[in-house]
């Protein structure tokens, strides 16, 4: 899944599979599929599945109960085989993050409380060899113990204009994050946004939220670094919730 240079010999290493596969020399990878994700599909992924880093089951119809929507397919156009996981996992968070932004609209404001947060896949091993050059995105839902259903269809942009209790994000008293419909211990209170700047350290992010957030903060997230550096730079104040 999701939020995981180049040397040399990385690169030899891709060109070698390359090569391989042109001239058949392996039937297995000869023959493996490639097919690149689309748009729309629907997964039934299960929470303990989001550690991984290739999906490689068939989508399911939207008709039927799912918990993820690819609303990306990122094209790197770059050879991923022999590439450490390190850097499949920065290239594939870098690329479905932008696309993110993108998917979800509205606001840097609304975006930095929504309750949608995204999966990402790289293609398995064999895929990887047979030429595959993507990473698919999928929106999901977290809650504390599992993935939430989600709609059959994803709305452009995938927030609703008008704020609504099942698309914020909320938080449990462990901090996990959880739709504010559901059980939790705090709610978003205020959003600060920043300028294009370096990404804050941890002291720097502490006295910022010290500064920045109203009285009754009792939490403050920020947004992580791949988001920053794609152009959404925020911190969000948490209170005490009455629910």
């Amino acid at each position: 899944m999701a939020r995981r240079t180049a040397h040399a010999l990385i690169a030899i290493g891709a060109m070698l599979a390359t090569s391989l596969v042109a001239f058949g020399a392996t039937s297995a990878q000869a023959t493996t599929s490639v097919q690149t994700p689309k748009v729309g599909e629907c997964h039934a992924m299960s929470l303990k599945r989001v550690g991984d880093y290739a999906d490689p089951r068939k989508p399911v119809p939207c008709s039927k109960p799912h918990t993820s929507i690819t609303f990306g397919v990122a094209q790197v156009q770059t050879p991923l085989a022999g590439l450490s996981q390190p850097l499949l996992t920065s290239m594939g968070t870098d690329a479905c993050t932008k696309l993110e932004i993108q998917t979800l609209g509205r606001s840097v404001i609304r975006r930095a409380t929504t309750v949608y947060d995204f999966l990402f896949f790289q293609p398995t091993v064999a895929q990887m060899q047979a030429g595959a050059e993507w990473f698919r995105c999928d929106l999901v839902i977290f809650a504390p113990t599992r993935l939430l259903p989600m709609p059959k269809h994803l709305s452009h942009p995938a927030i609703p204009k008008h704020r609504s209790d099942s698309t914020e994000r909320c938080l449990t008293s462990a901090y996990y994050g959880t739709p504010c419909s559901t059980k939790h211990a705090y709610r978003p209170i205020h959003v600060v946004q920043f300028k294009p700047v370096a990404y804050p350290t941890r002291s720097e992010r502490r006295e910022a939220g010290a500064v920045l957030c109203p009285d009754r903060t009792r939490h403050v997230g920020w947004s992580p670094e791949a988001t920053w550096r794609a152009g959404d730079r925020f911190l969000v104040c948490f209170a005490k919730s009455s629910k």
